[in-house]
């Protein structure tokens, strides 16, 4: 299965994910899925793998915390198409036949992420910034 953050100029692979055509028309056929919130930080596009990361980083602390989705389900990277571009999200992925959200999981989702926004400055983890200070002359060793 592609990867779900992939850039949106990647289309084929993000429709295939998200299961409808896109742009050539046709019936447009939404996934179900539960909105859980965003975190981090950086402007679209130029921060947009810094972005995916802080998305990554998120889901893989809900996931420690309380494990899995439901069977199912999967917790992913969400785009939304928006008029001045597309942004992402967190969401809980509603697979087919699947007859009631898991509200509960959603919930603890909801909560964990919330928490760990609130606890990490974003933006002063981010590399572009932390390194933005940094004097080649204070600094011996090799950058990459």
């Amino acid at each position: 299965m592609p990867n779900p953050a992939a850039h949106p100029d990647e289309r084929e692979a993000l429709c295939y994910f998200l299961q409808r055509p896109w742009p050539r028309g046709g019936n447009k056929r939404e996934v179900p899925w539960e909105n859980v919130g965003s975190c981090g930080s950086g402007q679209l596009p130029g921060d947009r793998d810094w972005i995916v990361h802080c998305y990554e980083m998120a889901i893989s602390y809900i996931t420690f915390a309380i494990g899995g989705p439901p069977e199912g389900c999967e917790l992913a990277i969400m785009w939304h198409e928006y008029e001045l571009g597309d942004y992402p999200s967190v969401g809980v992925h509603l697979g087919f036949p699947h007859s009631d959200p898991p509200w509960q999981y959603t919930q603890k989702c909801e909560l964990l992420l919330s928490k760990l926004d609130e606890a990490i400055d974003w933006h002063t983890l981010n590399p572009g910034e932390a390194l933005a200070d940094l004097d080649d002359n204070e600094y011996e060793g090799d950058i990459d």
